[in-house]
């Protein structure tokens, strides 16, 4: 009988969807394998290598590294499987499971903070930096494109840099409006090409400079933390990353097959993907610097300073493409969600891909391009404590069972104010160990901290209330 009443009130709250006019959209399933290749294309770009060159150029040694890469995958995926549990079971978007936690009204907030205004933020460094590469592709190509000029319009060599942004703009826009369908043959066939050119290329330097005893050589470390909190430190960076995806995974799992096939799936494939990455980033990184004198462990200036003929524009090409497929499942997907919920009958899912474009164009976002961990610290700021909260409400709260209650759109309370006060204490928690300078480590411990606090603070409080009911 509860199942009977579960689908049910399933089929009322799947009523907007269907009227948005991407009933196709809809329709797409998720296997094991298309978990397993979703975020691997998102590892392997160019965020992520500009975050391990920044560990580097602190003094971290590779050994840190590569321990922390590992402790951030496994806690990541981790959290994507659980907080897309809810989604795989009960086919709902994380649209609806924050109202869930935070209430009617309240999941409006949560929602926007991280469908509109994360993912727009994401959405515009994105830009910026796919549009550097694609700069870099099209320069190899056609070497005169470096030398074009507007002078009326733009200031020397801001032409190239423009026409670049524009076009990987448009592409974006394109594939986002694509939809699941159009995603998942593009991820299918470039996950095997992605392991195939990283691959390759960290073989290519380690034959430039004689194998990999060089690249985990040890040096002495520069940081003042010791080596645990230094391995916490970049395991939270990792998770800043995906900070934005954890939170609204439900997006995606809504979509499988069964709950096993997205648990299955999404561990085992960023498990899987991050050991390749920690070696590939290393090797191409520290090798590449060393070899060819790069000492700001620029990325883009190793790839370019290879010598590799045809090779370097193949695997140009193959990191714009993982960096378009990135923008669009972790960024734009569910920002054209969330701002269908927020206007159900004006927008359908093509006209909300738009939006979103053109607004994450508004927000400028591409200054914090030179700034990126201090941009994920933030990150994980705000969207730790929502995690926490959600993960929390799901298992400690509702023991991972759902009532007809919380299905019924409208039966769920407006505002549940445990759950705000828990993403209150989680953030402020953060910004108050800032000014505490005996806590410097936790400080960049952003989305751990947040986490951590708002998750046992959801729980407390509900259960508190709960036994006074």
């Amino acid at each position: 009988m509860d199942r009977i009443k579960e689908r049910r009130a399933l089929q009322q709250i799947v009523g907007p969807k269907a009227s948005s006019g991407e009933s196709e959209e809809q329709k797409v399933k998720m296997g094991m394998i298309n978990y397993f290749t979703l975020w691997a294309q998102s590892v392997h770009s160019l965020p992520h290598y500009l975050t391990i060159a920044l560990f580097l150029q602190s003094g971290y040694s590779p050994k840190t590294i590569f321990l922390g890469i590992m402790l951030g995958a496994v806690l990541a995926s981790s959290v994507l499987a659980l907080n897309g549990w809810a989604g795989s079971k009960y086919k709902l978007s994380f649209s609806r499971l924050v109202k869930i936690s935070y209430g009617k009204e309240g999941g409006k907030g949560p929602g926007i903070l991280r469908g509109l205004i994360i993912a727009m933020l994401w959405y515009g460094l994105q830009i910026y930096l796919g549009g550097q590469i694609l700069m870099a592709l099209l320069g190899k190509l056609f070497p005169a494109f470096l030398s074009l000029e507007c002078p009326l319009l733009f200031g020397q060599g801001q032409l190239p840099m423009v026409l670049s942004y524009g076009l990987f703009w448009l592409l974006n826009v394109a594939f986002g409006i694509g939809g699941g369908k159009a995603l998942n043959k593009v991820i299918g066939f470039i996950t095997p090409i992605v392991y195939l050119g990283f691959g390759l290329l960290a073989l290519g330097v380690l034959q430039t400079i004689g194998g990999i005893g060089e690249i985990f050589a040890f040096h002495e470390e520069v940081t003042p933390f010791g080596l645990v909190l230094s391995v916490m430190i970049v395991a939270n960076t990792i998770l800043g990353i995906w900070a934005a995806p954890m939170v609204s995974v439900a997006d995606f799992t809504q979509k499988a097959t069964s709950t096993a096939a997205q648990v299955k799936g999404q561990v085992s494939g960023l498990l899987f993907s991050y050991l390749f990455f920690a070696f590939t980033s290393l090797i191409l990184l520290r090798g590449g610097a060393f070899a060819y004198g790069v000492k700001s462990y620029n990325f883009l200036e190793i790839i370019q300073r290879l010598q590799m003929g045809p090779g370097s524009i193949a695997f140009l090409l193959l990191f714009l493409l993982t960096t378009l497929v990135t923008n669009v499942t972790g960024n734009m997907v569910p920002a054209a969600y969330q701002l269908m919920a927020l206007f159900p009958k004006r927008l359908s899912y093509s006209k909300s891909v738009v939006g979103v474009a053109i607004l994450s164009f508004l927000s400028m976002s591409w200054r914090w391009g030179d700034q990126l961990t201090i941009f994920l610290n933030g990150i994980g700021s705000l969207l730790g404590p929502i995690t926490g909260v959600m993960l929390a409400h799901f298992y400690w709260v509702k023991h991972q069972h759902l009532s007809e209650k919380d299905l019924v759109l409208e039966k769920i309370s407006p505002f549940h104010k445990e759950a705000y006060v828990a993403t209150l204490i989680g953030t402020l928690g953060v910004y108050v160990l800032k000014v505490l300078s005996a806590f410097s480590a936790l400080t960049q411990m952003s989305w751990l901290v947040g986490f951590g606090l708002s998750f046992l603070s959801e729980g407390l409080l509900s259960r508190r209330n709960n036994g006074k009911k």
